[in-house]
């Protein structure tokens, strides 16, 4: 029988309390962060990043959230099958240099921030954007010297 994480578990302070979708809008503040780990093949690491005005109740909810659900590993999921999907296009654009891959990044990124501030598709793309080792082609394998 499949687990039911929101089943599991029952609140016994109101900094337990996992978020309601209806009622809990914090969609007005970046918290979603994502990570790039440098290495091949290249994955992502997300993360609660919460605005200095939140209060500490809230800070908790969402960390508790986050945890209880295991966002982090979903998204890390989503995100490395994302960027195997596009490695064939991420190379392209490296290969014509950092500055286009960057530029492509940040644009997707752009686009997804009015109606999804907080998924991990746009943290992903605002981290790979901003990422040097990611936009220089670091995610590249390295080739194999060619026989004489």
């Amino acid at each position: 029988m499949a687990s039911k994480k929101k089943a599991n578990t029952a609140p016994a302070t109101a900094d337990e309390q996992t978020l309601h979708p209806y009622f809990d809008d914090i969609d007005q503040d970046v918290w979603l962060t994502a990570t790039v780990v440098e290495e091949i093949p290249c994955a992502m690491q997300f993360a609660v990043t919460p605005p200095a005005h939140w209060t500490p109740e809230l800070v908790r909810r969402v960390e508790g959230h986050f945890l209880a659900f295991g966002l982090g590993d979903l998204y890390a999921l989503e995100a490395s099958d994302e960027l195997v999907g596009y490695n064939g296009y991420f190379t392209d654009l490296a290969n014509q240099g950092s500055d286009v891959l960057r530029a492509h990044l940040a644009d997707v990124a752009d686009s997804q921030v009015a109606a999804r501030r907080n998924h991990w598709q746009t943290a992903t793309y605002r981290a790979l954007s901003s990422n040097t080792w990611f936009c220089s082609g670091g995610f590249l394998p390295a080739r194999a010297p060619s026989c004489p």
